[in-house]
C-alpha cells in the first residue's frame, strides 16, 4: 500500500453517515475530507495521488489529489434494483484491474470488476450476501460472505466453493500471496497458509450461551495483526493470527476499520471516533 493510503481511513453507519478522514501528521490529528449520509465502507489508494472508495448502495469514489477531494464514479451498467448493496472492499490486481465487493441481507452478493482503469465495468451477482476478497493476481481471487469463501481461478469467470462454512465473513487480509487471516460476524477468526484454498479456526465463534462478539474488519500485518468490531471489540495477536487476546479502549462505537501506520495501529468507528494504539 502507499503512503497515502497509511494515512487515510474510513467508516460510518449504514445508510445513515460515513467518512473519510486525512491525516497529515503521523495520526496525531485528523481532517475529513469527505462527509455522507452513507457508510464510506473501504478506501484505498493505487499510488501516490490516485485513491478509490466505495460504500452504500454500490456507491464508488475515486481522488486524484492524494486523498483532499472525492467525486462520484458511475458504473458502466447496473444490476436489477436488489443488487444495490453496499460495496464493502476494494482490491487491486494490478494498475488497472480493480474489484469492488460487496453483500446485503444474507441473499444478495456482488463483486464489480474493471480491466481497464475503471473506463468499463462488469458484475456478477450472488444469492449470497458478499463482504470480503482478495486477489492476488489478475486471475487469482477470493470472494467471502455469509457462510462461503469462493475462489475464482480466471478473473471472476467462475467461482469455486471452499470447504469453509459456519460464519458470516466480514473482512480478510492477507501478508504476502499465501498468509491470509478472516474474521466473522458471529465472531471467529480463520487462518490460511494456502492463499486461500483451506482455512482453519484460530477463534471460535459465538456459542449458544455467553457473550457474543462481531468482528467487522481483520489486518494481516508484519507489525501485528488486529481484528476489530462491533461493541469497540479488539483483538490483537503477535504470532501471526495463531493466538488472540482482547484490547480494552473503553470504546463507544462500532469499529470498521483498521490500519498500521508508523509503528502503531490506527482504528476508525462510526461518528468519526479515531484511535491510536501501539503494541
Amino acid at each position: 500500500a502507499s503512503d497515502v493510503y497509511k494515512r487515510q481511513v474510513s467508516g460510518g453507519r449504514y445508510g445513515s453517515e460515513g467518512y473519510i478522514f486525512r491525516t497529515g501528521n503521523g495520526g496525531e490529528s485528523w481532517e475529513p475530507v469527505f462527509e455522507s449520509a452513507w457508510s464510506v465502507n473501504d478506501v484505498r489508494f493505487l499510488n501516490d495521488t490516485t485513491g478509490l472508495a466505495c460504500g452504500d448502495s454500490l456507491r464508488i469514489l475515486k481522488s486524484t489529489d492524494r486523498g483532499l477531494t472525492w467525486f462520484p464514479v458511475e458504473l458502466s451498467w447496473y444490476p436489477n434494483p436488489e443488487y444495490h448493496v453496499p460495496l464493502k472492499h476494494i482490491a487491486f490486481a494490478d494498475d488497472t484491474t480493480w474489484f469492488f465487493t460487496g453483500g446485503r441481507n444474507y441473499q444478495y452478493g456482488i463483486n464489480i470488476r474493471t480491466q481497464n482503469g475503471g473506463y468499463w465495468w462488469d458484475n456478477e451477482v450472488f444469492q449470497v450476501e458478499l463482504n470480503a476478497s482478495f486477489f492476488r493476481d489478475e486471475k487469482y481471487g477470493l470472494l467471502a460472505g455469509y457462510g462461503i469463501i469462493y475462489i475464482t481461478p480466471d478473473a471472476n469467470v467462475s467461482f469455486i466453493p471452499t470447504a469453509f462454512k459456519g460464519d458470516n465473513i466480514t473482512s480478510m487480509s492477507f501478508n504476502g500471496p499465501e498468509n491470509g487471516l478472516a474474521c466473522g460476524y458471529d465472531g471467529g477468526i480463520y487462518t490460511s497458509t494456502d492463499g486461500g484454498a483451506t482455512w482453519e479456526t484460530s477463534m471460535k465463534p459465538n456459542g449458544y450461551l455467553g457473550r457474543r462478539l462481531h468482528f467487522n474488519k481483520i489486518l494481516n500485518h508484519s507489525g501485528g495483526c488486529m481484528a476489530a468490531g462491533n461493541s469497540g471489540t479488539v483483538f490483537y495477536s503477535g504470532n501471526g493470527g495463531g493466538s488472540w487476546s482482547e484490547i480494552d479502549l473503553d470504546a463507544d462505537c462500532d469499529f470498521y476499520d483498521v490500519i498500521y501506520m508508523d509503528g502503531q495501529f490506527v482504528l476508525a468507528g462510526d461518528g468519526g471516533d479515531i484511535f491510536k494504539l501501539k503494541i
